[in-house]
């Protein structure tokens, strides 16, 4: 049964990689909107990794914090 599911698998597989080689301009746009997708999610984290995630690189980062909540209020 399970290598019947494999050979299934290994023709659709076939099957799609000839259609691709045929629309040459929808691979080209498929394979440019997954790019500029994976791009994008990297940016954001690799953003939001260093701005959010990481500590700030100073000694006694509490004292910081707290001199910006009193501006706030200030």
């Amino acid at each position: 049964m399970g290598l019947i599911m494999f050979e299934e698998m290994w023709q659709d597989l076939r099957l799609a990689w000839r259609g691709l080689r045929r629309a040459k301009a929808f691979t080209a746009a498929a394979v440019l909107s997954l790019a500029t997708g994976i791009a994008g999610i990297s940016l954001t984290f690799a953003l939001v990794n260093g701005v959010l995630l990481r500590p700030l690189p100073v000694r006694d980062q509490d004292r910081y914090g707290k001199r910006i909540d009193s501006l706030k209020r200030g």
